[in-house]
C-alpha cells in the first residue's frame, strides 16, 4: 500500500503531492530517509524550514534530489524524530 498524503499539508499541496506520495520510492530517497521525510511532513511541530525541505525532496526529480540528500541527512541528525 502506498504511503498516504499527510492531511496536515496545506490543501494546495495535498492535491499536488498525492501522486508523488503514491510513487515515492525508497530507492529515490534512500531507506534511511523515506520514513523520516514522511515524519517531517506529518508532525505538526516540525520546524517550517524542515517541512519545506522535506516537501522539496519529495517532489524533486533525481538530479535535483542529489544535492539535497546531504542536507536531509544533516537535518535528520538534528531532528531525529522519524
Amino acid at each position: 500500500m502506498p504511503p498516504q498524503v499527510p492531511q496536515s499539508l496545506p490543501s494546495t499541496l495535498q492535491g499536488d503531492l498525492r501522486g508523488v506520495f503514491s510513487v515515492m520510492d525508497p530507492a529515490h530517497t534512500g531507506p534511511e530517509l523515506s520514513q523520516w521525510l514522511r515524519w517531517a511532513l506529518e508532525r505538526g511541530n516540525t520546524p517550517m524550514f524542515v517541512r519545506t525541505i522535506a516537501e522539496a525532496a519529495l517532489i524533486a526529480c533525481s538530479p535535483d534530489y542529489a544535492p539535497l540528500r546531504p542536507v536531509l541527512l544533516e537535518l535528520k541528525r538534528r531532528h531525529p524524530g522519524g
